[in-house]
């Protein structure tokens, strides 16, 4: 079996992710970068090998080309990644009509706004009645995106709680080597300060600034802002380095988290539509933070997480992790992610994710 993977961005890691999580399933796999974009932007190292470049008002013969050599033959699927939009482009249905699609939501909604998301919900609907199936980031996202979509309430789901490998994972002997008392937050600290419209989901800064109020030493990744930076340091937080595409997928990303007691792994929420959001999943912050040991600290309206902690004592929400945890019950939920962690990683639901396609 064969996967052309369609994306619309090659910004986000999760491209990375789910290209070794889609290999170990059905071993060959082909990106398809729609981009619309005029300028010649480059494509990661990581994913050189694999992508080949169309653009939207193109015929897509030589894309096409250039896919199935890289396949040796047409895909058996089509594997629409990240959304709603990569759905609504028309070059890779153009190119192998008749061929399976699948679409997968890693966010939903994929908005920040409650006129967004009305938006993202209803410009695609006769586009996505054509799926085989959708594969979301958990139970409670799958049944939020039917309960929204009526054209996708009786297609077939598939939850993938993270397609990170084992290998961006950290070592097991990372679990004994930690302070107490001291988080990170992995989020984009240049917008901790910034209560725009659009990135208002991202202003975490009074969160950030209860945590150091309340005695604990709060880290977060050097800011790109000079502003941003000035206000931090005179908080009292302190700053980890900037860390590349390469550091999150070899596991020098997750050792680095594994030193501190806790993840910050929150939005802020400042409308429905985030509210939303959250409940349902996290995105690449939370399937990050499966990587490491420490303590999954997630917004209170997280009831996705909710659900999952009270399966699996690896987090808490942010309100109980202010209340006070002991050290037993710190060491405890290090030790269980240590005898865990590998059921968390794209090799782990490769199998189950081949059987899902296969279906189609």
């Amino acid at each position: 079996m064969s996967v052309v993977m369609v994306v619309t961005s090659l910004n986000n890691v999760f491209v990375d992710a789910w290209l070794e999580t889609l290999e170990a399933a059905v071993g060959r796999v082909a990106i398809l970068w729609v981009d619309s974009s005029d300028s010649a932007r480059a494509v990661p190292d990581s994913l050189s090998h694999v992508v080949t470049r169309v653009s939207p008002s193109s015929d897509g013969s030589e894309a096409k080309r250039r896919v199935e050599k890289l396949l040796d033959g047409p895909p058996s699927a089509i594997f629409h990644w990240w959304g709603l939009q990569s759905v609504s482009e028309r070059s890779a249905i153009q190119m192998w009509a008749g061929t399976p699609e699948y679409l997968c939501v890693d966010t939903f909604p994929n908005a920040s706004r409650p006129l967004t998301e009305l938006r993202e919900r209803f410009s695609h609907m006769r586009r996505l009645s054509r799926l085989q199936g959708i594969v979301t980031a958990s139970p409670e996202m799958s049944s939020s995106v039917r309960e929204a979509i009526p054209a996708l309430r009786s297609t077939p789901a598939i939850d993938v709680l993270s397609p990170f490998p084992l290998r961006s994972h950290a070592s097991a002997e990372s679990v004994h080597d930690f302070q107490r008392r001291r988080v990170c937050f992995t989020g984009r600290s240049d917008f901790l300060y910034r209560a725009t419209a659009k990135m208002g989901k991202d202003d975490l800064g009074v969160l950030i600034t209860e945590l150091v109020a309340t005695g604990f030493e709060v880290d977060v990744q050097e800011p790109r802002d000079a502003a941003i930076r000035k206000r931090l340091l005179s908080l009292g937080v302190g700053f980890y380095p900037r860390v590349s595409r390469a550091a999150l997928m070899d596991g020098t990303f997750a050792s680095l988290i594994a030193s501190y007691e806790a993840n910050l792994c929150a939005y802020n929420v400042v409308n429905g539509t985030i509210a939303r959001r959250v409940s349902a999943g996290l995105s690449t912050r939370f399937a990050s933070a499966l990587g490491a040991p420490s303590l999954v600290v997630v917004n209170d309206e997280a009831t996705f997480a909710r659900n999952l902690f009270n399966l699996h004592p690896i987090g808490t929400h942010f309100a109980d992790y202010l209340r006070g945890n002991s050290d037993d019950s710190i060491k405890q939920g290090r030790e269980y992610w240590q005898a865990n962690h590998e059921t968390w990683t794209g090799e782990s639901e490769a199998r189950r994710l081949a059987r899902f396609l296969w279906a189609g």
